[in-house]
């Protein structure tokens, strides 16, 4: 729905009824003329990247970036902001700097005091704008999350006075948005607003959902999408997905860094032979964590495995360059503005990402799900491989053991384009030929 003020057709706000069809404009001023019209997508979609403290984005995906977040300002009590502003080379995309309150937890306590002063509130306004100009920033990403249905208002005055001191610097303002949580058959938004904080601010990062079943092609994240393309205007709309792996307990997953989706396999350990052993022994080995078998699971499109931990069973899926594009195909689909990514600033490579952005940008096939597995290595003492193998079971067993000599048995995760270590064990294969040296006899005492 659009609406004529005189000059411009600009977005209206609107819902769409059970049956699907009256589109009602939500309250607001009237304007001169309404028009349901179908509108064309960007020129060229904006691909954002976020990058926290003692993270790098990797060299590939940086010729595909329009816009960089870079962590992190935390919001602490009395409107404060704390913490260090990574460092991101230029490359010719947009800068922005993050404030947030969330982490370990989501410090609601210190935004609804924020928001409850309004001293502290103006001056935390006066921090965010002074830190983007002085660290010659395009703007401040707001990531402020769990704000208290009561304060739905005061959220909303401040998100506008943020948007008009920034843009009296000529910075831009991207708010994060979290994602919906379904209440009693419909979307429920908490104490954000959205048609208000579509209109303040220049750019709206929606944050899809973590749950890896959440992307078929009829999914709660298209549903998402769609309904929020409803209150927020489609070319100021970034859909914010994840390439990080997601660990769940029952019904409540959060985002680990692939490093410690791995940890959860353990460290190698002998379960046959050990460091030192005789010519053609068994040597077996295992990872020694409570991580299952890897397993293929179809609705996500990604591998899972198993955990226990305080008695607790947990899942974890896997992050891949074929998940980020499969988590994104809906940009065109609803002509939004594009896609930000959270994770990639924890990758070692990233040439198999670089071409899932660039399936994006153009419209072209995307990277297809690729094979997972632990390869197993074990290699002598001038680096050369005497034996492998891959499969999806944390135990190696090496049985031509032959030759004397000195080897390292190493783990790796291979998954795609990206190989990490899970650890490695050495071993000596002790030589028979070798004459067992002759103790010195003891010298009497005289």
């Amino acid at each position: 729905m659009m609406g004529w003020d005189g000059q411009a057709w600009t977005f209206v706000p609107s819902e769409v009824n059970g049956a699907g069809d009256l589109l009602t404009s939500l309250s607001g001023p009237l304007p001169e003329a309404v028009a349901l019209m179908q509108t064309a997508g960007p020129a060229e979609l904006e691909i954002g990247a976020e990058v926290l403290p003692a993270h790098e984005l990797p060299p590939p995906i940086l010729p595909y970036l329009s816009e960089v977040t870079a962590g992190t300002l935390t919001l602490v009590q009395q409107g404060k902001l704390v913490g260090d502003i990574v460092d991101v080379p230029s490359s010719g995309y947009r800068q922005y700097v993050r404030a947030t309150n969330t982490g370990a937890i989501v410090d609601m306590q210190s935004l609804s005091a924020m928001l409850s002063d309004p001293v502290a509130a103006e001056s935390n306004i006066q921090q965010l704008v002074g830190r983007a100009s002085e660290g010659e920033f395009d703007g401040v990403n707001l990531d402020y999350q769990g704000v208290d249905p009561d304060q739905r208002e005061q959220f909303t005055a401040f998100v506008t006075d943020l948007s008009a001191a920034l843009g009296a610097e000529n910075l831009g303002l991207i708010v994060t948005l979290e994602t919906p949580v379904m209440l009693d058959g419909e979307w429920d938004t908490a104490g954000q607003d959205w048609p208000a904080i579509g209109q303040s601010a220049d750019v709206v990062y929606l944050q899809l959902p973590l749950e890896p079943a959440a992307y078929g092609d009829d999914g709660e994240a298209l549903q998402i999408a769609e309904w929020a393309a409803r209150y927020v205007d489609r070319s100021k709309l970034s859909l914010l997905v994840s390439v990080n792996a997601i660990d769940a307990v029952a019904d409540s997953p959060r985002e680990v860094e692939s490093d410690q989706a791995l940890s959860n396999f353990g460290e190698l350990s002998f379960v046959k032979g050990g460091p030192e052993v005789e010519p053609g022994e068994t040597i077996e080995v295992a990872l020694s964590g409570s991580a299952g078998d890897l397993q293929w699971d179809p609705d996500s499109q990604t591998y899972k495995y198993t955990y226990e931990q305080a008695d607790q069973s947990h899942s974890v899926w896997l992050g891949s360059e074929a998940l980020l594009a499969r988590r994104s195909r809906f940009i065109n689909q609803l002509n939004a503005r594009g896609v930000a990514v959270r994770g990639l600033g924890t990758l070692s490579g990233g040439e198999g990402y670089a071409a899932a952005l660039q399936s994006l940008l153009e419209s072209s096939e995307a990277p297809q799900p690729a094979s997972a597995a632990i390869v197993w290595a074990v290699e002598d003492e001038s680096g050369g491989i005497v034996a492998s193998s891959s499969g999806e079971e944390p135990t190696f067993a090496w049985d031509d053991t032959d030759a004397p000599g000195s080897y390292v048995i190493r783990a790796n995760f291979a998954h795609g384009d990206s190989v990490a270590s899970l650890g490695e064990i050495d071993v000596v294969i002790k030589d028979e030929a070798a004459p067992t040296p002759t103790p010195e006899p003891e010298e009497e005492p005289e």
